[in-house]
């Protein structure tokens, strides 16, 4: 691999061994299912010849893959070290421990400040309102420049981000109890959702099956639930609209990849480049 030096380079994937080859539909051989071997096996396809495991990752543009269990933060303001942004995800879909609450992708209003600040790196500029202080956890934080944010929707912990919205949205617990509309619904928020990470300064990560709008049923702790709740379902990417969603999303990634502008880490050339309307 060529060197890698600079964080906001980084598209990163997050899986766990087990859940991203365990089910039958991953291609993988049987021996290898669910295990080291079964992540590193190439030529692997669901049941209509779509492109599972590594083959896949590859093709979505992914650069890194983060493999369950992870640190968490380290303060250090001038640490290469970077810190889950909490602020994005709850800004962006709502609250993780108010599973009905919304955020800027799927309504919330008055959002608009909180999304800017974390989209330009979480700048925490002088004079910026409450609402719009990228905090996680501490209203005193301050970055040392975008290297050290990484911007996600969904990760292991909590809902996953289908399921939260067919809660936040609709009021529903699983897949089967929407309508036709409110899938494509919950899909266009999604999207806007992807596109709030993807394209914000600082590092991308998702946890691999989010593009293609991964449900656990509703199980928001699955740590202890097996494989039944916690295998991906390659299969969902032979439904059209979930296919979309995560083609949409390989494409949010190229688009990140080909323009140096949105891997920017130096908050002055950040500030240089960008112009808020």
């Amino acid at each position: 691999m060529a060197p890698f030096t600079k964080n906001t380079d980084a598209v990163i994937a997050e899986t766990h061994i087990r859940d991203l080859t365990k089910n039958a539909n991953s291609g993988v051989s049987e021996a290898h299912r669910g295990k080291y071997l079964g992540m590193i096996e190439n030529g692997t396809k669901n049941s209509k010849g779509k492109a599972t495991g590594a083959d896949y990752l590859k093709e979505l543009g992914v650069t890194h893959v983060q493999i369950q269990p992870n640190a968490y933060e380290l303060d250090t303001h001038n640490s290469t070290v970077a810190f889950f942004n909490d602020s994005i995800r709850d800004g962006l879909k709502g609250f993780v421990f108010s599973t009905e609450d919304t955020g800027f992708a799927s309504g919330k209003p008055n959002t608009e400040g909180l999304i800017l600040n974390n989209m330009l790196g979480c700048q925490n500029p002088e004079g910026i309102s409450k609402g719009s202080f990228c905090t996680n956890g501490n209203a005193n934080v301050k970055y040392g420049n975008a290297g050290q944010i990484v911007n996600y929707v969904e990760i292991h912990d909590n809902l996953t981000l289908s399921d939260k919205l067919n809660v936040s949205l609709f009021g529903k617990k699983t897949d089967d109890e929407l309508d036709a509309a409110q899938k494509t619904e919950k899909i266009t928020v999604s999207k806007l959702d992807d596109s709030a990470v993807f394209l914000a300064h600082g590092v991308s990560e998702f946890q691999v099956g989010q593009e293609m709008l991964r449900t656990k049923g509703g199980d928001e702790n699955s740590y202890n639930a097996g494989d039944d709740t916690n295998k991906l379902d390659w299969d969902r990417l032979n439904d059209a609209e979930y296919a979309d969603n995560a083609q949409y999303m390989r494409g949010l990634i190229k688009i990140r990849k080909c323009n140096a502008v949105l891997r920017v880490g130096a908050y002055g050339t950040i500030n240089k480049n960008a112009k808020v309307v």
